[in-house]
């Protein structure tokens, strides 16, 4: 069987193919019948070799081979024997057929498994040889093995070649799966709004609750942002209901485009560009005490050397930003 999860960026794809790998821990751990996961992650950060699908299949058959040091009676055959095996050579067409004979070998083994596998953003890897990695996977869904069953779930963004090469196998459109738990959300939210800015119910509910579900398309980050940004408005006072409708009519209505708006706004003043520079190239996440140190050491050393202890307590922001630490990793 082979499932495709499709959803746009920051929709929750990610999220959900965790969730369902460490239920599938929990479920299996108290059943007798053996099972095994290996899983992928395509980064878009990653160089090009890092985003090919030889690096993917790699993997895979390392995570595979090591579960079931059996299997690998299966890729033997295949194996080049000249090879240098400290080496890392092996084409794409020659790791295709090393998991395709493994495959086979574990349909002929006596004893019954069970083989989730997940491959998540697809649609970061390489283009090139996409085509060929959709094929492999679809072909091991065929049919059904009594002693192997084989379990692949596919996540990515909405794209062409995925759609055209899995429009026999099961899909999961998160945009329309997520709605009800958007407007939820949202409904909450405008909640409080009508409470703190005393804020008619009823006219929230035209003006930003089914605004807000009707544009998200399954994004809840998009959502959350833009109620930050209506909160934000709100706070400053002067605004009805009519006013947040123009607004939201007004905010981009893909995240991306919205990051763009936020951070032309941010990176005016220099504070913020070099700020923006230490949280980049930090060796680790900063937590918030260092971010107020970098901050008050760059607001002192515009002013005066050296600096001493009482500098930076004066200049130090007293209420810094609501997180925990600042991580620039995936």
């Amino acid at each position: 069987m082979l499932l495709w999860l499709q959803g746009k960026p920051k929709s929750g794809k990610s999220t959900l193919v965790k969730s369902v790998q460490n239920g599938l821990l929990q479920r299996h751990r108290s059943q007798p019948t053996q099972f095994y996961i290996a899983d992928f992650f395509y980064s878009a950060e990653a160089s090009d070799s890092l985003r090919g699908h030889d690096y993917m299949l790699r993997s895979i058959l390392h995570q595979m081979l090591y579960a079931i040091p059996s299997s690998w009676d299966g890729c033997r055959p295949v194996y080049p024997v000249k090879r240098n095996p400290l080496s890392s050579d092996l084409d794409l067409d020659t790791l295709k057929l090393m998991f395709t004979r493994m495959i086979n070998h574990m349909q002929l083994l006596q004893d019954e498994m069970i083989i989730y596998i997940f491959i998540d953003a697809m649609d970061e890897s390489m283009e090139e040889g996409r085509e060929a990695i959709l094929q492999l996977l679809t072909s091991f869904c065929q049919s059904e093995q009594s002693n192997l069953t084989l379990r692949i779930f596919v996540a990515s963004r909405p794209m062409v070649d995925i759609e055209i090469d899995f429009r026999d196998h099961l899909v999961i459109k998160l945009e329309c799966q997520t709605e009800a738990d958007i407007q939820h959300y949202v409904q909450s939210k405008t909640n409080e709004f009508s409470k703190d800015f005393t804020i008619n119910q009823d006219l929230l509910q035209t003006a930003v609750v089914d605004n807000l579900v009707k544009d998200s398309k399954g994004v809840f980050l998009w959502v959350k942002l833009m109620i930050l940004g209506l909160e934000k408005k709100a706070r400053s006072g002067g605004y009805s209901p009519a006013n947040m409708t123009k607004i939201l009519c007004s905010l981009p209505m893909e995240l991306e485009a919205l990051y763009e708006q936020m951070l032309s706004k941010i990176v005016q003043a220099t504070d913020a560009v070099q700020l923006f520079r230490w949280v980049a190239y930090s060796k680790r996440p900063l937590t918030v005490t260092e971010i107020q140190e970098v901050m008050a050491v760059m607001a002192v050393n515009q002013r005066i050397s050296p600096i001493t202890g009482i500098d930076l307590r004066r200049h130090r922001i007293i209420n810094p930003i609501h997180v925990k630490r600042v991580d620039t990793r995936r």
